[in-house]
């Protein structure tokens, strides 16, 4: 509350600084004369991103790509992060469409609906982004998201502002300080705007959803000029799409897939082998296993053993070891039938669909595909406003004032991660069967006759709760609300001192990010209250045993399986959780839809989380020219930053007290301080009136910084750089520096938590032929005596361990060389048209120490994969039982990996008069005009992606060439102004790659032919649009994406085993008016 009323009174003091400088400047009878400027303008040195010393983009030697606000119009971008992540080389972690696990929109419960950018992929949190050169807040929960706190939801930044985006594709430490290994990206807002403009988009997703978004900007000067403030607004509205709504997904009417899968053989002697099927194919493990082919009806895999109308068996522990090891669902009755609640309470004979060899999965079981209510893309609601003021108070000093605010509600209603299941493999309590008597008044006579024609006094049932906790259309529902806040207050401007002039700027900014995550949860005692059913004698009527049972008294009677307490329906401290008599309603989980309204209010609950994150920085630069040598001006940059930061996470108090299903997480707060002070330098070795042949100019830059990190301690960071150029046109460029990244506030904060896992066990029969290193992995496993045959629980149900953080982590650090070449022909235009920019890097990141938390496979396969066996590190993170199966595991976060990172940047751009063209075509003179195009071409062509998380160098493995980490990325875009017209079509391309780069059969992976496959093919699609000037205040655009409807089916275009599945066409159309 201190510092916001304090940053009031500093806003407040700067607008009543402004009003009295415009009174005393009324009142001045001071006449300014101003004389004609008739000198040819020279080109504008500006602050590019890579350098506090100003400079053209082409002089920096570190490679950088702008993006220019005006590609946000003309292509209908709504939000900040669209036409970054059409940059090739640049991701997204935890966008609307791909969530963690890369699972379409199911993402962490605190992140849904960010976008946050991730170069090179090396992760959100080792890309630093800025606006207007300064640092922004993190928008990410410490706990529970992408960034862990210190990543930038670019979302937050408003589009309709942007006047250019910079990229810095390496480091950046030196100058902007941690975070900056895989590089810069840097929002460049407009901040001298007068005039209005609104902006109407409407966007056609596919057909699927109907999305709106309006944005409005207004900006005059004042005090005579002196003062300028603009002012933005912005509202978007993005509905939620389900993956039912798409038929290209699943044909909901039909009950029909489309995806295809990756399955087991079961082929003789071939353990290693899987083949890809889809609708219509014969499953092999029913040809090679079963020995009685059958051809899949729909291709739709669903969760056969425990679907969403609730399976009855009369076993708890409902599987057996099978044919070939394989632990597949063992439903049946005695006499071979599986029955399930297919009408409410009703028992009926249960088809549990074609086995593949899953334990819980099959092809078309009846009730049990769930992926139709899944999200595809998460919804949400944003209202955005920015103001940005600035005042000169003479010629050599500006005082300015921004505020962003961004309240941001997002929704994912088809989250399938958290509703309740009811199976043995997730443990005891609230997810084990449910016990239902035959004198259970929700069964059916038919039910009962079932029962006593089988002599069962009992049966247990298996469900997929999605009917417990659904919202609309969706099984699970996350909502979050996300309000970030961010003010900025500081002076800048210039002196002059030994004739030469002096930048200076100095600053104060505070920034917040608030975040209130909700989702449903099930009270486990209340549901086994709920459960515990009979006919209440009073009524007559259905109702649970609390509400008239005396020997289930709530405040006698402990429904958990735990000692009494307050919590638990014991009498010892006070009230019970489950409620007075007469509270509880009965719960009716006999089948799909089944529970009632009431029971649903019963057992359910709010589980709110919620996370605060705040950053404050200071911070001071002054840049100029030293003076002259004979190459030219040296030039110099010196400055500090302190910055503060703080990060808490609250769990749910019902969660954290294990209440729900859910294990407990204890919330975490923590914050460390950072002081910085650093230089750079700008020397021109040669240059002006000192050159020597090939080298018309040679700039060597220098610049260092020293990082004193409060947790992870004090670092130096420096980088060197050289820009040579040989001739007008042609300039080579090269840098070499260090850079690191501060631990996140939840990788540092976190405390020891329960999780569970699931793991490809290495010593399963089905993994031992495969890995890095299969001779030495079946040799380990033998040396522990785990039986060739063995068959691993932990590959299909999940064990409990531990996880957590780790407040002894370091900073990680990396090494970035640069080299580039920049080739600008003067003669270009003389000889054929127009202009050609040509720009070629190459950038090797070498990162050492990265914070890396290692799964249950990951930390298996580093036990038996290495000759080091058995290293303690490594092996002793887990624990076997009698029978070889995982009973335990601890994970948690480590300085240890390395990766080596290497690859090359392209950039290339044309730009000419078509009359031009047509003139050199025709090798005529065409005078007429035909508007203006411009070709551009980005590319990245990674040479290795090699990491180890042992962090030794032996134990590199690249991933470079591999579908996903393909060679090529790249895109081509054309562009066309003619008149009032604007027209652009962009092609995105990638390579392809191999299916796995470290296969190790020739047949271990096969096409839907049956035939041996090693790559996916690369592939194109394209986007494009048409804009139009009405007049000088009118702009009608109509972009399309996916321009030519492509669902990844078309066999000519996409290697159907990718199951590359495409949103069809979507229509972007805007409405632009300026005041």
């Amino acid at each position: 509350m201190t510092k916001r009323l304090l940053l009031l009174l500093v806003s407040l003091g700067f607008f009543s600084f402004v009003e009295a400088q415009e009174a005393s400047d009324a009142s001045s009878d001071v006449v300014v004369e101003t004389a004609d400027d008739e000198d040819e303008a020279e080109p504008e040195e500006v602050v590019v991103t890579g350098s506090r010393i100003a400079r053209t983009q082409y002089e920096v030697a570190q490679p950088v790509t702008i993006i220019y606000g005006e590609e946000y119009e003309n292509r209908g971008y709504t939000n900040a992060a669209d036409a970054l992540f059409d940059v090739p080389g640049i991701g997204v972690t935890n966008s609307l469409t791909s969530g963690s696990g890369g699972s379409f929109g199911n993402q962490s419960q605190l992140s849904v609906g960010q976008a946050l950018a991730n170069n090179f992929g090396l992760g959100s949190g080792r890309t630093l982004v800025l606006v207007n050169g300064r640092r922004f807040v993190g928008s990410t929960s410490p706990f529970g998201s992408g960034g862990s706190g210190n990543a930038v939801d670019i979302n937050n930044i408003p589009s309709v502002m942007i006047d250019r985006v910079e990229i810095v594709n390496a480091g950046g430490s030196a100058v902007y300080g941690s975070d900056a290994i895989a590089g810069v990206i840097n929002y460049v807002l407009k901040d001298d705007y007068e005039g209005a403009a609104m902006t109407l988009v409407y966007d056609d997703y596919a057909g699927l959803s109907s999305d709106v978004s309006f944005q409005a900007v207004m900006g005059g000067n004042f005090a005579g000029g002196k003062g300028n403030m603009v002012m933005n607004f912005q509202y978007e509205e993005i509905g939620t799409v389900f993956t039912g709504d798409w038929d290209r997904y699943y044909d909901k009417e039909n009950g029909v897939c489309e995806t295809n899968s990756l399955v087991r053989t079961y082929a003789a002697g071939k353990a290693y082998q899987r083949q890809y099927i889809r609708r219509g194919m014969v499953v092999p493990y029913t040809a090679n296993v079963e020995g009685n082919p059958q051809v899949t009806q729909t291709g739709c895999i669903g969760l056969s053993a425990i679907p969403e109308t609730g399976r009855a068996t009369l076993y708890d522990y409902s599987f057996k070891n099978g044919a070939n090891g394989i632990w597949y669902f063992d439903g049946q009755w005695p006499d071979g039938t599986s029955w399930h609640f297919g009408d409410i309470g009703d028992l009926q004979p249960y088809y549990d669909g074609i086995n593949y060899g899953s334990s819980f999965f099959g092809f078309d079981a009846m009730d049990a595909y769930r992926s139709d209510f899944n999200t595809l893309r998460a919804g949400f609601e944003r209202l955005n406003f920015s103001m940005f003021s600035n005042y000169d108070v003479n010629d050599n000093m500006t005082v300015y004032f921004d505020v962003f605010h961004n309240g941001f509600f997002s929704f994912d209603y088809g989250n399938t991660s958290g509703y309740p299941y009811s199976t043995w493999a997730f443990g005891s309590g609230q997810d084990f069967p449910p016990t239902i008597g035959i004198d259970n008044p929700f069964l059916t006579q038919n039910s009962v006759d079932i029962m006593n024609s089988y002599g069962a006094t009992e049966v247990y049932v298996h469900k997929s709760h999605v009917d417990l906790l659904q919202k609309g259309d969706g099984g699970y529902t996350i909502e979050n609300n996300n309000a970030v806040s961010m003010y900025s207050v500081g002076v800048e401007g210039n002196f002059d001192l030994n004739d030469q002039t002096f930048n200076y700027a100095a600053g104060y900014s505070i920034g917040n990010t608030e975040i209130y995550s909700d989702a449903p949860g099930v009270i486990g005692a209340r549901y086994a209250a709920a459960l515990d059913v009979g006919i209440n004698p009073n009524t007559g009527e259905i109702d649970c045993r609390m509400n008239y049972d005396p020997a289930r008294d709530p405040a006698l009677y402990d429904y958990s399986p735990f000692a009494p307490g307050f919590f638990t329906g014991g009498t010892l401290f006070g009230p019970s959780l489950l409620g007075s008599i007469g509270d509880c309603a009965p719960l009716n989980i006999l089948g799909r839809g089944a529970p009632s309204q009431a029971a649903r209010d019963y057992i359910g609950t709010n589980l709110r989380t919620n996370a605060f994150i705040e950053q404050e920085v200071t911070y001071g630069v002054l840049s100029g020219d030293l003076f002259d040598l004979p190459g030219g001006t040296v030039k110099a940059a010196m400055g500090f930053e302190a910055r503060v930061e703080q990060g808490d996470y609250n769990s749910s108090a019902i969660q954290n007290l294990e209440l729900t299903r859910s294990a407990a997480r204890p919330s975490l707060g923590g914050g460390y301080e950072v002081d910085a002070d650093y230089y750079e330098v700008s020397v021109p070795l040669l240059g002006d009136d000192l050159t020597l042949p090939g080298i018309m100019s040679l700039v060597a830059d220098y610049s260092a910084r020293t990082i004193d990190n409060s947790i992870a301690g004090s670092y130096d960071v420096d980088a060197t750089s050289l820009n040579w150029r040989i001739m007008d046109d042609l300039a080579v460029r090269y840098s070499e520096q260090t850079a690191v990244k501060a631990p996140d506030l939840g990788d540092l904060f976190l405390p020891q938590i329960t999780a569970f896992s699931r793991a490809d066990d290495p010593c399963d029969y089905r993994f031992r032929d495969v890995g890095r290193n299969p001779e030495q992995r079946r040799a380990n496993c033998d040396a522990e005596g785990i039986p060739a045959d063995f068959v691993s629980l932990v590959v299909n149900a999940t064990a409990r361990g531990v996880t957590g953080g780790n407040p002894n982590l370091i900073n990680e650090v990396a090494d970035t060389v640069s080299t580039g070449i920049v080739y600008q022909p003067n003669w270009w235009g003389d000889v054929f048209f127009g202009s050609l920019n040509i720009a070629a890097d190459y950038i090797e990141i070498q990162l050492n120490d990265y914070v890396t938390s290692f799964s249950l496979t990951q930390n298996m396969e580093a036990c038996y994969d290495y000759d080091t066996y058995p290293n303690s590190q490594f092996c002793d993170s887990f624990t076997r039982d009698a029978d070889f199966e995982v009973v335990d595991f601890q994970t948690g976060l480590i300085n240890a990996g390395l990766i080596d990172f290497a690859t090359y940047v392209y950039k290339a751009d044309f730009a000419f008069d078509v009359a031009e063209l047509a003139s050199f075509v025709s090798r005529e003179n065409v005078a007429m005009d035909l508007g203006s195009m411009a070709v551009r071409w980005r590319a990245t062509q990674e040479d290795f992606f090699a990491s180890a998380d042992s962090g030794a160098a032996e134990d590199l493995s690249s991933a470079t060439g591999q579908f996903g980490n393909d060679e090529w990325f790249y895109d081509t875009a054309v562009e066309w102004v003619y008149g009032d017209w604007y027209v652009w079509v962009q092609g995105n391309s990638r390579s392809g790659g191999v299916i796995d780069i470290n296969r190790q059969y020739d047949d271990e992976y096969l096409g839907y032919d049956g035939n041996p496959i090693y790559e996916f093919d690369g592939y194109t699609t394209y986007n494009g649009g048409v804009g139009y000037y009405v007049n000088d205040d009118t702009t009608l655009r109509v972009n399309f994406y996916n321009l030519m409807d492509y669902d990844g089916f078309e066999e000519d275009v996409f290697t159907p085993e990718a199951d590359l599945l495409f949103i069809g066409r979507q229509v972007n159309a805007s409405l632009n008016v300026r005041f």
